[in-house]
């Protein structure tokens, strides 16, 4: 509840920082003490204010304490956890048991079954009442056992409070006049009414996959994959091609922050704040993403959940709500955490990759404190609007736990029901393409003695499931042989990454970044290790034997990722953005590609794509002192 509220202050008019957390849990050392910790980030000169606002909330919550419908929220968030933990119990991650056995044998934690718990909190937690839970409140930001601490860059140490200041400040703010909390939206529900339903107008069964595929009245596609790998648990991905490369040059800003300014304004007639609050106690969530080719919407629910996620997603497509308040609220924290960005060394390497791998492109220039004065709300209000207007672009992809006939009528009221035009936009090729040849820079910042190397190589790519394939085995077949010489024999790194990356839109393309940080007296030499293991590669083509320990890994790989919805969503919604959804046998069959791997297709791949005569290198070393 404390932290309800506090987010409630950091997304309303000119917010006193750009986020806030309130916890308490035991010392790790002697636990028999416990702290409340209350933290906010804030600007470089926000010290004081943000400070004022943490005891100023946690003083109206001592004088007024909490209200009923705040904590009926908490109560039925509380119990839906542990009612979700009972349901998911069969398909529970291993670690998170491991991580029970630890803190059991460490900290002498019970270790209850999660139907006892359950049970625990049905016999309890109905009993805590508003009063026992303001009764605690006395003690959060008493005045002894305080301490009030500030960490900030040397670089703002002139301008921080003195101790007398932090001191006079929470005086002050535990002295002020204030009124009691208002808790907005309670009682309310998301729809009054479903809107007026579409039609489902033609089935086509997708065997070789287990998809079943589902055209709709207003020209949507729909593709659903049921399965039992989870039994609470239903995901979706909407998705259609445009992107902000539909944006005009003098609209591009705006339209490149649409997808976190216009769902920060909430839907409908309610606020972020109200939204949040009207489902509490459920657990569901539909988010907006606008990518430079394709926009579109993901998220999920449990069955029980099923039908407001699908309401909310309607309301994501036809009511956007535009806020001032909370524009001026993420504006002003955007300002916040881009004030002291070009200090991190890491944020400057990562923009220098990426500026040479773009051209230099303004389309790929990273956000900054001048372009945050281009934002425009009413701006990006119509480039939302003009990208989820027509429907009839999009497809719908549904995987998890359900069956066609138990999801049908959610379909054809929330999805069918969504307005469309019948256009056939695409995206536009905005013409960025990495350089070609050899291209070095050297970063020169901050003062940690380490150095940072990115290689990348990167070009044009024939898109087909076995190019894919070989790309992301040659990968790993690198970073297991860096692994072995960067790391182990000389000693000189903690971890080495390969990253493999391939694109079909606007043309196929494909990169693979070779990553790692070192000494930086060791710079030089370790890149020509890298170059010369590339080149090892390059020149080694894996025998049977070798090969079919790669197979088992990639087997071994695929078994666990098939069993995760997350998974086959992605690959079964990307291989309908590819435009191939007849051809979604492979998504589900990759076993039969990986038979077909040989070691000559693995050679093949690293005299394709790794071209020594056409890399990025980018190198991250400190400053002198």
């Amino acid at each position: 509840m404390l932290r309800d509220r506090l987010q409630e202050v950091g997304t309303g008019s000119n917010p006193p920082f750009l986020r806030a957390v309130a916890g308490r849990a035991l010392f790790p050392a002697p636990r028999t003490r416990d702290e409340a910790v209350i933290q906010a980030l804030v600007s470089a000169d926000g010290v004081v204010r943000g400070l004022e606002a943490l005891v100023t909330e946690f003083e109206r919550v001592e004088r007024f304490g909490f209200t009923p419908s705040e904590l009926a929220r908490a109560t039925q968030a509380r119990m839906r956890d542990y009612e979700r933990a009972v349901t998911e119990s069969p398909d529970r991650e291993s670690d998170s048991r491991a991580d029970e056995y630890t803190r059991n044998f460490l900290q002498g934690e019970a270790l209850p079954t999660i139907w006892q718990e359950l049970a625990f909190h049905r016999r309890l937690v109905p009993g805590i009442t508003l009063a026992d839970i303001n009764a605690l409140v006395t003690d959060w930001f008493a005045d002894v056992n305080r301490l009030v601490v500030v960490l900030a860059p040397e670089s703002a140490a002139a301008g921080l409070p003195s101790e007398a200041q932090l001191s006079a400040t929470v005086s002050a703010a535990a002295a002020k006049r204030l009124d009691p909390y208002v808790d907005v939206a309670a009682g309310r529900s998301l729809m009054d009414a479903p809107p007026r339903p579409g039609t489902i107008v033609r089935t086509t069964a997708r065997p070789d996959a287990g998809v079943t595929e589902w055209a709709l009245s207003n020209g949507a596609t729909v593709g659903l994959k049921p399965t039992t790998l989870k039994a609470d648990q239903v995901l979706f991905r909407a998705s259609a091609l445009g992107g902000t490369s539909r944006a005009s040059e003098a609209g591009f800003i705006p339209a490149r922050v649409a997808e976190a300014v216009v769902p920060a304004g909430g839907v409908g007639p309610f606020s972020a704040v109200a939204l949040e609050k009207l489902l509490a106690g459920k657990a569901l969530g539909v988010t907006t993403f606008i990518d430079e080719f394709e926009e579109g919407m993901r998220g999920g629910s449990t069955p029980q959940d099923l039908e407001v996620m699908f309401q909310l997603l309607h309301l994501r497509f036809t009511q956007p709500r535009a806020d001032p308040t909370a524009f001026a609220a993420l504006a002003s924290q955007a300002r916040g955490l881009l004030a002291n960005q070009t200090a991190s060394p890491e944020v400057v390497f990562n923009q220098t990759v990426e500026d040479i791998l773009s051209g230099g492109h303004p389309r790929r220039q990273p956000e900054t404190l001048a372009t945050v004065e281009q934002w425009d709300l009413a701006a990006s209000m119509a480039f939302y609007a003009e990208r989820f207007a027509d429907a009839s672009r999009f497809t719908f992809v549904f995987v998890g736990t359900f069956t066609p006939e138990s999801i049908r009528p959610l379909v054809e009221a929330y999805v069918a029901s969504l307005p469309s035009s019948g256009s056939r936009e695409r995206w536009r090729d905005l013409g960025i393409a990495p350089p070609r040849g050899v291209v070095e820079r050297t970063v020169v910042k901050g003062i940690a003695p380490k150095s940072q190397i990115a290689l990348v190589f990167s070009g044009p790519f024939d898109y087909t499931d076995a190019n894919v394939l070989a790309l992301r085995t040659l990968s790993l077949l690198l970073q297991s042989r860096l692994l072995d010489t960067i790391r182990q024999e000389l000693g000189a790194t903690y971890a080495v990454s390969v990253e493999p990356d391939a694109e079909r839109h606007p043309r196929p393309r494909y990169s693979v970044r070779i990553e790692w940080t070192c000494d930086p007296a060791r710079t030089a030499e370790l890149v020509q290790h890298v170059l010369d293991d590339v080149a090892f590669v390059k020149a080694t083509r894996l025998a049977e034997g070798q090969m079919a320990r790669v197979r088992e890994s990639l087997l071994r790989e695929f078994e666990r990722d098939s069993q995760n919805n997350g998974y086959l969503l992605s690959a079964i919604a990307r291989r309908y953005e590819d435009g191939v959804p007849a051809d979604l046998g492979p998504v589900i069959d990759l076993p039969r590609q990986i038979a077909a791997l040989t070691g000559e297709d693995l050679q093949r791949a690293a005299l394709t794509w790794l071209d020594t005569g056409n890399y990025v290198k980018v190198v991250l070393v400190p400053e002198a002192r």
